[in-house]
């Protein structure tokens, strides 16, 4: 049996395949984001728009291509057509800070920052960061790293990660859940 990812059976494959490379690979997210907002972008004007060496570029798309989910056509890079819809509402949902990008997929949270010329990525679970808008929106409290670890039983690492989106969200829709209100 051969590798699926580019496979186009049934209406929602591309979905699937789609959010479960993005979760596996959130580093490339930047480059799905800027190629579809472009309309299709070359491999130089990819390196601007991101702000990364050549290298990095290439090796991305060279991931995105043999993905399926990106395809060059003379020169210029863009998304295949049966992954437009889902890539649409994934940029709808993603908050940009300058170089940040903040994202809701399946039952996770995941932030993906370009800076000095690399990608860093971190996700947390939507559980865990929906039990931390439940304590501050009970108590009327901001908490910190330590007060978070504590109240959820878990690791200062993850608790600082859920205190920095929670920073990020509100800066990003201004809201407790993170989602914009119609």
């Amino acid at each position: 049996m051969g590798n699926s990812i580019g496979s186009d059976k049934g209406v929602a494959r591309p979905g699937k395949i789609l959010y479960s490379f993005i979760i596996s690979n959130p580093w490339l997210y930047p480059f799905i984001y800027a190629i579809y907002s472009t309309q299709g972008a070359s491999i130089e004007e990819l390196r601007n728009i991101i702000d990364l060496r050549m290298q990095l570029v290439k090796r991305a798309l060279w991931w995105l291509v043999k993905s399926g989910i990106v395809e060059e056509k003379g020169g210029r890079f863009y998304i295949r057509r049966e992954y437009m819809d889902y890539v649409n509402e994934l940029k709808l949902s993603t908050c940009i800070l300058k170089d940040t990008y903040i994202l809701r997929v399946k039952d996770a949270h995941i932030v993906v920052a370009v800076r000095n010329g690399r990608i860093i990525h971190w996700a947390v679970p939507s559980e865990l960061y929906d039990k931390v808008v439940e304590l501050e929106k009970n108590t009327n409290v901001v908490f910190t790293s330590g007060e978070v670890s504590q109240a959820l039983a878990i690791d200062i690492g993850t608790a600082t990660k859920l205190v920095k989106l929670r920073r990020l969200i509100k800066e990003c829709w201004g809201n407790p859940q993170g989602i914009s209100s119609d």
